[in-house]
Protein backbone atom coordinates (compact mmCIF):
# COMPACT_ATOMS: atom_id res chain seq x y z
CA UNK A 1 0.00 0.00 0.00
CA UNK A 2 2.81 2.58 0.98
CA UNK A 3 3.88 2.48 -2.95
CA UNK A 4 0.60 3.06 -4.09
CA UNK A 5 0.29 6.46 -1.36
CA UNK A 6 3.90 7.39 -2.91
CA UNK A 7 2.63 6.96 -6.35
CA UNK A 8 -0.81 9.29 -5.21
CA UNK A 9 1.75 11.64 -3.48
CA UNK A 10 3.02 12.64 -6.97
CA UNK A 11 0.09 12.43 -8.83
CA UNK A 12 -1.05 15.33 -6.73
CA UNK A 13 1.63 17.42 -7.75
CA UNK A 14 0.73 17.42 -11.08
CA UNK A 15 -2.58 17.78 -10.60
CA UNK A 16 -1.77 20.39 -8.12
CA UNK A 17 0.48 22.25 -11.02
CA UNK A 18 -2.73 21.87 -13.23
CA UNK A 19 -5.07 23.43 -11.00
CA UNK A 20 -3.38 26.38 -10.06
CA UNK A 21 -3.71 27.66 -13.39
CA UNK A 22 -5.76 30.62 -13.53
CA UNK A 23 -7.85 29.58 -16.74
CA UNK A 24 -8.66 26.66 -14.96
CA UNK A 25 -12.50 26.46 -13.92
CA UNK A 26 -13.25 23.50 -12.33
CA UNK A 27 -11.78 19.99 -13.16
CA UNK A 28 -12.36 16.10 -12.33
CA UNK A 29 -10.60 13.11 -11.47
CA UNK A 30 -11.18 9.76 -12.57
CA UNK A 31 -10.10 6.33 -14.10
CA UNK A 32 -10.79 4.83 -17.48
CA UNK A 33 -9.78 1.70 -19.01
CA UNK A 34 -11.16 3.65 -22.60
CA UNK A 35 -9.33 6.98 -22.89
CA UNK A 36 -10.33 8.23 -25.60
CA UNK A 37 -13.88 7.28 -25.24
CA UNK A 38 -13.88 9.32 -22.24
CA UNK A 39 -12.14 11.99 -23.53
CA UNK A 40 -14.85 12.01 -26.22
CA UNK A 41 -17.87 11.93 -23.83
CA UNK A 42 -16.14 14.76 -21.53
CA UNK A 43 -16.42 16.96 -24.67
CA UNK A 44 -19.52 16.14 -25.92
CA UNK A 45 -21.95 15.13 -22.49
CA UNK A 46 -22.82 18.57 -21.63
CA UNK A 47 -26.17 20.44 -19.68
CA UNK A 48 -28.66 17.71 -22.13
CA UNK A 49 -27.12 15.09 -19.69
CA UNK A 50 -26.81 17.51 -16.55
CA UNK A 51 -22.54 16.78 -16.92
CA UNK A 52 -19.94 18.54 -17.55
CA UNK A 53 -18.81 19.08 -20.97
CA UNK A 54 -15.08 20.19 -20.37
CA UNK A 55 -12.37 20.21 -23.56
CA UNK A 56 -9.32 20.03 -21.06
CA UNK A 57 -8.53 16.04 -20.56
CA UNK A 58 -5.03 14.37 -19.82
CA UNK A 59 -3.87 10.92 -18.90
CA UNK A 60 -1.75 10.65 -15.61
CA UNK A 61 1.72 9.10 -15.67
CA UNK A 62 0.71 5.63 -14.25
CA UNK A 63 1.69 2.18 -15.67
CA UNK A 64 -0.61 -1.09 -15.64
CA UNK A 65 -2.74 -0.18 -13.44
CA UNK A 66 -5.39 -3.05 -12.99
CA UNK A 67 -8.79 -2.39 -11.52
CA UNK A 68 -8.33 -2.44 -7.70
CA UNK A 69 -4.85 -0.02 -8.09
CA UNK A 70 -6.53 2.48 -9.85
CA UNK A 71 -9.87 2.75 -7.76
CA UNK A 72 -7.05 2.44 -4.74
CA UNK A 73 -5.21 5.30 -5.94
CA UNK A 74 -7.73 7.53 -7.53
CA UNK A 75 -9.15 6.80 -3.24
CA UNK A 76 -5.83 8.35 -2.11
CA UNK A 77 -6.36 11.32 -4.36
CA UNK A 78 -9.43 12.12 -3.54
CA UNK A 79 -8.49 11.30 -0.02
CA UNK A 80 -5.88 14.15 -0.33
CA UNK A 81 -8.19 16.96 -2.11
CA UNK A 82 -10.48 16.37 0.86
CA UNK A 83 -7.81 17.11 3.76
CA UNK A 84 -8.42 20.81 3.47
CA UNK A 85 -11.19 22.44 2.44
CA UNK A 86 -9.46 26.07 1.73
CA UNK A 87 -7.32 24.68 -0.49
CA UNK A 88 -7.09 25.05 -4.27
CA UNK A 89 -7.38 21.78 -5.04
CA UNK A 90 -10.39 21.49 -3.35
CA UNK A 91 -12.15 24.92 -3.95
CA UNK A 92 -11.90 23.81 -8.04
CA UNK A 93 -13.20 20.28 -7.49
CA UNK A 94 -16.11 19.33 -9.45
CA UNK A 95 -18.89 20.93 -7.41
CA UNK A 96 -21.50 17.95 -7.53
CA UNK A 97 -18.99 15.65 -6.24
CA UNK A 98 -16.58 17.08 -3.79
CA UNK A 99 -19.00 17.35 -0.17
CA UNK A 100 -19.75 13.82 -1.08
CA UNK A 101 -17.45 10.91 0.25
CA UNK A 102 -15.61 8.71 -2.32
CA UNK A 103 -17.76 6.88 -4.71
CA UNK A 104 -15.89 4.01 -6.70
CA UNK A 105 -16.80 3.66 -10.08
CA UNK A 106 -15.84 1.32 -13.12
CA UNK A 107 -18.27 3.43 -15.28
CA UNK A 108 -21.08 0.49 -14.96
CA UNK A 109 -18.67 -1.79 -16.77
CA UNK A 110 -17.63 -5.30 -15.57
CA UNK A 111 -14.33 -6.18 -14.89
CA UNK A 112 -12.56 -9.16 -15.20
CA UNK A 113 -9.54 -7.68 -13.64
CA UNK A 114 -7.22 -8.22 -17.48
CA UNK A 115 -7.51 -4.33 -18.46
CA UNK A 116 -4.94 -1.97 -17.52
CA UNK A 117 -6.71 1.38 -16.45
CA UNK A 118 -5.78 4.80 -16.78
CA UNK A 119 -6.17 7.75 -14.20
CA UNK A 120 -6.79 11.00 -15.70
CA UNK A 121 -7.57 14.75 -15.06
CA UNK A 122 -10.47 16.59 -17.01
CA UNK A 123 -11.02 20.34 -16.55
CA UNK A 124 -13.02 23.46 -17.76
CA UNK A 125 -11.56 26.70 -18.45
CA UNK A 126 -13.15 30.16 -17.44
CA UNK A 127 -15.10 30.94 -21.30
CA UNK A 128 -14.78 27.75 -22.83
CA UNK A 129 -18.39 27.23 -22.92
Amino acid sequence: MAHKIEIADNLIDTIESIVRSTLLKEYNIGITMRPRERKDQYRTWGPKNNAPSWRHFIILNTRNLDAKGALSIEKELYSMIQLNKKSILFKKYRGDTKYGPYTPSLGGLNDDNSHLYYLYVAWENFGDN
